[in-house]
C-alpha cells in the first residue's frame, strides 16, 4: 500500500509474516466483542485477496514481464522434478530446449540440480545448425547416459536434430521415463552398453573413481569393446596413473594387453582391444591402475561384486572354434 519495498523484491520479507500474524491476532482478540470483529476481518481479507488473485495486477507481485516469458519457454520443471526424482540415476543428463533470454540464474540449475541434483543443460529451441551440433558432441564427450526432453505435441526445431546426432554418435534409445501429452523424456545410452546394462563403479585407493565401465566380446569382429568412464578427484592424477586392460588364460597367463595413459581416457571412452590369433578357449578381461612412474598398482574396491584389490576382472569370455 504505501510501496516500502519494490513488488518484485517482496518475496525477501515473507518471514516477517509470522510475527506480524502474531501481532495481529493480539490486536484482534484483545477489542471488544473480538469473535466478530475477526470473522469481519477474515472476510475482508478474503475478499481483497480473490480480487487481486483474478486481476492481472498479481503478476506484479509474482514475476516481471521479462520472467515470464522466460519461465513459460521451458518444460513444465516442476512435473519433470517430480517424476524425474525416482526414475533418474545419478549418471543421467538431462538435454531440454528453450528459448528465453538469461539472466542471472536460470530455471533449470534450480529444479534440475538444486532440486534433484540432476545434471542438464537446455539448449536453443532453433538455431544454426552447426552450434548445435558442437554443442551437443561437447555434451556426449563427458555423458555415456543422456535424458532426451522434449514436447511430443510441439516438438523444437532442435529436437530431431538433437536426435539425429545422437544416433550418429553411436546412441540408442531406452526407456521412456516420463510420456505426457505435452512432455516427454526418454533415455539414450552409448549403444556398447546397451539398455540392460546397470552402473558398475569402481573406487580406487588413491581418490580415482571408475563412475561406470562396461565390456563385451564381439566375435564378428574378433574384439573386445571396453566402455570406462572415469573422475579423479585431482587433476595431476592423470598424468601420474596408467591404465592396462589385459586378456588373461585361466592359468593367469597374459596373452594379450592394451595400456593407456590415465589423460587420455576420461571423462570416458571405447577402446577395442583384439583378440585376432588368440586360440579357442576361456579368458578374463583384467583392468590394473598403476602408477606410470613406480609401476606400483593401486588397490580398488568393486562396488558391484563387493571384490577388492588391484587386479579387477570385467568380463569372462570364451572363444569358440570356427564353424
Amino acid at each position: 500500500q504505501f510501496a516500502l519495498l519494490p513488488t518484485t523484491r517482496m518475496r525477501y520479507s515473507l518471514v516477517l509474516w509470522f510475527p506480524f500474524f502474531i501481532l495481529f491476532a493480539y490486536g484482534l482478540t484483545s477489542v471488544p466483542r473480538w469473535r466478530f470483529v475477526t470473522a469481519l476481518f477474515l472476510l475482508l481479507w478474503s475478499a481483497a485477496g480473490y480480487q487481486l488473485s483474478r486481476s492481472a495486477e498479481i503478476l506484479d507481485y509474482v514475476f516481471s514481464e521479462e520472467t515470464m516469458v522466460q519461465v513459460r519457454s521451458y518444460l513444465p520443471l516442476y512435473e519433470y522434478l517430480y517424476h524425474l526424482k525416482n526414475k533418474s540415476n545419478s549418471t543421467d543428463y538431462l538435454i531440454g530446449f528453450t528459448s528465453p533470454m538469461r539472466t542471472g540464474t536460470s530455471p533449470d540449475v534450480y529444479y534440475l540440480q538444486t532440486q534433484p541434483g540432476l545434471d542438464g543443460v537446455f539448449l536453443s529451441a532453433s538455431g544454426r545448425r552447426y552450434r548445435l551440433e558442437r554443442d551437443v558432441k561437447a555434451i556426449l564427450d563427458v555423458h555415456p547416459y543422456v535424458l532426451l526432453a522434449y514436447n511430443p505435441a510441439d516438438p523444437a526445431p532442435n529436437a530431431d536434430k538433437t536426435l539425429e546426432i545422437m544416433r550418429q554418435e553411436g546412441y540408442i534409445p531406452c526407456a521412456v521415463i516420463i510420456d505426457e501429452p505435452g512432455w516427454r523424456a526418454q533415455r539414450y545410452v552409448n549403444q556398447v552398453m546397451g539398455c540392460d546394462h546397470q552402473p558398475a563403479p569402481i573406487v580406487y585407493d588413491n581418490r580415482i573413481k571408475v563412475i561406470d565401465r562396461f565390456a563385451r566380446y564381439v566375435p564378428e569382429s574378433k574384439a573386445l569393446q571396453i566402455l570406462t568412464w572415469w573422475e579423479v578427484a585431482d587433476e595431476g592424477l592423470l598424468d601420474e596413473y596408467n591404465v592396462s586392460l589385459q586378456i588373461i588364460t585361466p592359468d593367469w597367463q597374459n596373452v594379450r594387453q592394451e595400456d593407456r595413459h590415465l589423460y587420455e581416457l576420461p571423462p570416458w571412452d571405447v577402446i577395442d582391444l583384439s583378440t585376432e590369433g588368440l586360440p579357442p578357449g576361456d579368458y578374463r578381461l583384467m583392468m590394473i591402475l598403476y602408477h606410470r612412474i613406480t609401476g606400483e598398482k593401486v588397490s580398488g574396491l568393486d562396488l558391484a561384486s563387493g571384490e577388492t584389490g588391484n587386479i579387477l576382472p570385467l568380463l569372462s569370455f570364451t572363444i569358440k572354434p570356427p564353424g
